[in-house]
């Protein structure tokens, strides 16, 4: 059996999955992402070693927050993890002499959700919530890149007053309804929390000013979601990354979103948490190396 590595780094979390050529996680590795990009690569290459030592391992994909070139296998503008300059993560992996593919994270997070659908839709929309705010679009079957670096949504202004996000943006929707405004939110309104977890355990257990604050933060998720199908048509959205855990959250996204949506827009539309767990961002970036397997010539599997 060949398997993939699908790689998913972000600014909190990171994971490595060994996904098989069905979609399948079979084994997973997660960890806290060090603080130096030296330590994640390094953390990085072991565990991909360790697999491909012992198995059959075709290829591996690379899903990182940035602005992502997915030809040259660099990254620039990410903030949260390698700052604002340009970054070689393909030259990282070189020594693996493995085929390497290097996309966005929220675009990797797209096509995972589009290659594990049961139904395919036609134009699909992801948003990551987490660290940062990514959005990952599949315009029927093919990822979606505009010029080049497409959709970093999480930058639209949505308001020109507000939080401020990584990259000194005011009003951002990344600024609006990521996990530090969550944080920031709660300890406003007088809870003595650190992060969202806490957050969303609080509002579970009944407190009414953790529910207030994850149904804020949905409510700007959900002008988020309703810009993005105003202006694509799209035919579903999908709330991932960590934040999408709160269901607190994810109604009042939904709930707003139908609200501001014109009816045509809103017909038929699906707006739900993704089914994929934590690993969409690994199963979208280990099907983009497989297909880049594909088209050197390699051997084909289940699509």
């Amino acid at each position: 059996m060949s398997f993939v590595v699908g790689v998913d780094i972000g600014g909190t979390k990171s994971l490595l999955g060994l996904v098989d050529a069905r979609h399948a996680v079979y084994e997973f590795f997660s960890f806290d992402t060090p603080d130096s990009s030296s330590k994640l690569f390094s953390m990085l290459l072991h565990h991909t070693r360790f697999w491909s030592d012992r198995l059959d391992v075709s290829a591996i994909g690379i899903g990182t927050a940035g602005c992502v070139d997915s030809r040259k296998k660099t990254v620039s503008d990410s903030f949260n993890l390698y700052g604002p300059g340009l970054f070689s993560i393909g030259k990282k992996f070189s020594s693996l002499k493995l085929p390497v593919a290097v996309e966005n994270d929220a675009n990797a997070w797209a096509f995972g959700e589009f290659v594990t659908a049961k139904k395919k839709p036609s134009f699909l929309g992801v948003l990551t919530l987490g660290t940062g705010i990514g959005c990952g679009l599949v315009f029927e079957g093919k990822l979606f890149h505009g010029k080049n670096f497409a959709s970093e949504f999480g930058q639209c202004v949505v308001t020109d007053s507000g939080f401020v996000d990584s990259g000194g943006v005011k009003g951002s929707l990344e600024a609006q309804a990521n996990a530090l405004s969550v944080v920031r939110r709660a300890k406003l309104a007088g809870l003595p929390v650190s992060n969202p977890l806490l957050v969303s355990e609080l509002a579970r257990g009944g407190n009414t000013k953790a529910r207030k604050v994850l149904e804020e933060t949905g409510y700007w998720v959900g002008i988020g979601v309703a810009n993005l199908v105003s202006t694509l048509h799209l035919d579903r959205v999908v709330l991932a990354g960590g934040l999408s855990n709160s269901p607190f959250l994810v109604n009042a996204a939904k709930k707003t979103a139908k609200k501001l949506l014109y009816p045509s827009l809103s017909r038929g539309l699906m707006i739900e948490k993704t089914d994929l767990s934590s690993f969409g961002g690994a199963i979208g970036a280990a099907a983009l190396a497989r297909k880049l397997v594909r088209k050197k010539g390699g051997p084909k599997g289940p699509s």
